[in-house]
């Protein structure tokens, strides 16, 4: 008979990412090339499925041997770096497609990218979403499994993720911002930082229990032909500054950081600090709030009135910035290609992150991680960011291209008072290209 069948949410609590880390830090030591995997190993050439589907039907049950323990902890861990990069490929070819006027396609395109971000984050967590067969490896070094359709099975699991406060404290930890870590955010906030982390996990920029909701809107993209009034209408102006302030605001500060987006981030958080601590909220607690926050500040980091008020002064005015605008779009009542978009986005900021934060973790473990820069480098040469023969680890230098093309479209803009589509793809096609290259974006969001 099959292994025994857990509910998700059973699943998800018991699951645990220490094997995942573990399999990652041994990864690379036998095959230096993509998979890194040894000759033999079941998850070779397509085999995965097969191979998690054989141990699910094991008759009689028996328990997995360490072996096979290991394969799916590899297999987690390699998935998880998978998915994030594919995620951004996928964010690449939505921004093309929608500025190509084919909206149901880019829709189609941002939910997958969504939806590598949520496989993403669950095989760092240490749970394997299949086909109608899934699994999670426990902190005990147990294999529990669940059964269902896989991308009903991947929100649910992400739903049941969420309600983990462990998991908040992860989410809070892998971001920093303007010199201060998450959790000295959530500390200055005045709250615990374990109860600030298990509210915003909840209460998150994006809304993680309503991420199922998206598949709705990916079936109708998919499936239905178009018949809104807009379904054969040209791109806007509009359209075309959405995506432009998307690239602009996934500019990075450095390898794994993103100043824009992730003052909006912590912005987000802190303004969810004071609803924990203020309800209802009036602007006499909201000033009392900022205020606070500037004298941890000062006190905390050694900084003067002057550069605290700086720094706080920062993070209030990304909510009116793009990394602001993209909060706002990814607010689950915004449907259509981008609030799909924008929470695609988010979830994959989120993903990267957590996987920059695993990484880091395995080099603790063993160090160098050789198979961890390769895959990077070789995801960068792949995606045609940079030639073969003159590969630079230094991703940021990528966003050159990027800085340009936003030049090239604003210049263009400028001069062209009437907008026509048809003549920015005439005149400006490699601008529009690069404008949408955010595999550059998974590159330095993982890279450390």
């Amino acid at each position: 008979m099959p292994g025994p069948i857990v509910r998700v949410s059973d699943a998800v609590a018991a699951a645990g990412s220490d094997l995942v880390i573990e399999a990652a830090a041994q990864l690379g030591t036998v095959v230096a090339d993509w998979p890194f995997l040894a000759a033999g190993s079941s998850l070779l050439n397509g085999q995965a499925l097969a191979f998690v589907e054989s141990m699910f039907n094991q008759t009689p049950y028996n328990l997995p041997s360490a072996g096979e323990k290991d394969e799916l902890a590899q297999y987690l861990a390699l998935s998880s770096a998978a998915h994030v990069l594919d995620g951004w490929r996928y964010m690449s070819q939505a921004s093309l497609a929608f500025l190509s006027g084919s909206r149901t396609q880019a829709l189609h395109l941002a939910y997958y990218a969504e939806l590598r971000a949520g496989l993403a984050i669950l095989a760092h967590s240490g749970i394997g979403i299949l086909k109608n067969v899934h699994f999670a490896l426990t902190s005990t070094g147990d294999v529990l499994w669940f059964r269902g359709p896989t991308h009903r099975k991947v929100w649910e699991a992400i739903d049941s993720w969420a309600n983990q406060p462990s998991r908040g404290l992860e989410v809070v930890r892998c971001f920093s911002c303007l010199g201060l870590t998450g959790d000295e955010w959530a500390n200055a906030s005045g709250a615990a930082i374990a109860a600030v982390a298990e509210y915003w996990i909840k209460n998150w920029s994006i809304d993680l229990h309503s991420l199922i909701a998206d598949t709705e809107l990916r079936n109708e993209a998919s499936y239905r032909p178009n018949l809104r009034s807009n379904a054969l209408v040209s791109i806007s102006e509009s359209d075309l500054r959405f995506v432009r302030d998307m690239s602009f605001a996934s500019s990075p500060l450095d390898q794994g950081q993103f100043d824009i987006v992730d003052r909006a981030v912590i912005n987000d958080l802190c303004r969810k600090s004071y609803r924990l601590l203020y309800d209802p909220p009036n602007k006499v607690t909201l000033a009392n709030f900022w205020q606070n926050m500037t004298e941890w500040i000062q006190s905390n980091k050694g900084k003067t009135e002057e550069e605290a008020r700086g720094i706080v002064r920062s993070i209030r005015g990304s909510f009116h910035e793009s990394g602001g605008k993209l909060l706002m779009n990814a607010k689950s009542k915004n449907e259509g290609f981008r609030g799909v978009y924008s929470r695609s986005f988010l979830l994959l900021r989120l993903a990267s992150a957590l996987l920059r934060s695993q990484w880091e973790e395995t080099r603790r473990r063993r160090s160098p991680q050789v198979w961890q820069d390769r895959v990077i480098l070789d995801y960068a040469v792949h995606a045609l960011l940079c030639d073969s023969s003159s590969p630079s680890k230094d991703y940021t230098i990528l966003f050159a291209d990027q800085e340009e093309a936003i030049a090239e479209v604003d210049d263009w803009l400028t001069t062209h008072p009437a907008f026509n589509p048809f003549e920015l793809w005439k005149e400006r096609p490699h601008a529009i290209v690069e404008l949408c290259r955010f595999e550059r974006t998974g590159a330095v969001a993982v890279a450390l």
